[in-house]
């Protein structure tokens, strides 16, 4: 058993699945050339036998599917972990599997399996996988249920669910199992595949979808995070799985870790399902809780927001961070990756995560994508057009989901 007070919980591999690429390099090395990934995509026809659907942001399945888990979520899971691992030059076969442990969310479940069951029920009198494992396999809680079977760990397995924070809240827990002594090496993480119909039509119903300012606009312009223009964002899909241990176990080892995440907090509105509430207060206090364990708002030298680029969020983000920064909001550079990727729902956490890790790693911070208006609202934004090469030494991530989830966590170069 290990005494929380002995290491800091460190990320030593990181596996990445987006629109831009399946892998971190992929992924990272387009968002940086400021590549977009929005209007690009299409359904997959092998797997969905449909029409493509402009303005999608989608991760274009290389692989079929397992028939034991065949929803495209698990491949997005499987890459991303297997990349993690390799990542952080762990061989599951030779670790103790009971003190491995699993903490992966999936907010909705495995979406196209319910669509396809749910529209029509005889199908899966013949499913292979309704036949072996039932509505399980498609219930949130199979993400986390299919990385410990792919790699046989018994430790514990946890699958949390806060809507587009889910990513961040696998980690704050991963991290607590680690300080608890639970296990000595986490698997953590989120993937969203939310590419149905049924998704599109709540989204579309709830006016969340961003959609050209006139006539023949490109999708490559309509997500726009405080844009006067702004008017929403797009499902994108992807998936990020990271690779959680002690620093001490790491550096004992002989390998390196990518960055130290000791810092993190979570709170709540308790206001509305959807609907954030007019104030920045909750967001403000969970910022404060995490910079204040250990900095002065001043060091803090670069902030991923979430920016939705709806018209309620983006001031209210931007207020926090004013709130909770001070003068530093000003100074920090901010950084946001949806305009490139798409909105990937209760991914959206881990993948933004991910690609924070490769800044820190690779020392640059890519570009903000926009419609080249750069028409801030609220004004003042120090959002850099270009990407910068810049060695830094923290990013502080904020995420926000339905029902008033919120999740703030600093990621520190070691």
């Amino acid at each position: 058993m290990q005494d929380s007070n002995l290491s800091s919980v460190v990320i030593s591999g990181v596996g990445l699945v987006t629109s831009l690429g399946w892998g971190r390099r992929a992924t990272f090395q387009r968002l940086c050339a400021g590549e977009n990934a929005v209007g690009q995509g299409h359904w997959d026809s092998k797997q969905h036998g449909q029409q493509a659907w402009a303005g999608y942001p989608v991760t274009v399945l290389d692989q079929d599917l397992d028939p034991d888990w065949p929803d495209p979520v698990f491949n997005l899971l499987g890459s991303a972990a297997d990349e993690a691992l390799a990542d952080a030059s762990l061989d599951p076969l030779k670790w103790d599997p009971t003190r491995v442990a699993v903490v992966v969310g999936l907010s909705k479940g495995a979406v196209r399996l319910q669509s396809r069951w749910a529209g029509n029920p005889s199908a899966m009198q013949g499913d292979v996988a309704a036949c072996k494992l039932g509505w399980a396999v498609a219930a949130p809680s199979a993400g986390s249920s299919f990385i410990a079977s792919r790699y046989c760990t018994t430790g514990p397995i946890l699958a949390p669910i806060t809507a587009c924070a889910t990513g961040l809240t696998a980690l704050r827990h991963a991290a607590a199992l680690l300080k608890h002594g639970s296990c000595d090496i986490v698997l953590a993480g989120a993937a969203d595949a939310s590419l149905e119909p049924l998704i599109y039509a709540a989204f579309t119903r709830m006016k969340s979808l961003a959609g050209p300012s006139f006539p023949g606009e490109s999708p490559e312009t309509w997500v726009r995070p405080w844009s006067s223009r702004r008017n929403g964002f797009l499902i994108g899909e992807g998936g990020a799985i990271f690779v959680l241990e002690r620093a001490e176990d790491v550096t004992r080892s002989g390998r390196t870790a990518i960055a130290k995440i000791d810092r993190m907090a979570a709170g709540a509105e308790a206001y509305h399902p959807t609907r954030p509430h007019d104030s920045s207060d909750v967001l403000s206090r969970v910022i404060r809780q995490v910079v204040h364990q250990c900095l002065d708002p001043v060091q803090i030298e670069a902030v991923h927001l979430h920016a939705t680029a709806t018209r309620v969020y983006d001031p209210l983000e931007a207020a926090a961070v004013s709130r909770s920064l001070a003068n530093q909001a000003q100074a920090a550079f901010m950084l946001a990756s949806k305009t490139q990727i798409g909105h990937c729902l209760g991914a959206a956490g881990a993948v933004e995560l991910a690609i924070c890790c490769e800044s820190l790693r690779e020392g640059i911070l890519p570009p903000f994508a926009h419609d080249g208006t750069l028409e801030f609202d609220p004004p003042g934004c120090p959002v850099g057009p270009v990407p910068i090469v810049k060695r830094i030494d923290n990013i502080l991530k904020i995420v926000a989901g339905f029902g008033g989830h919120v999740e703030v966590c600093l990621l520190e170069r070691l």
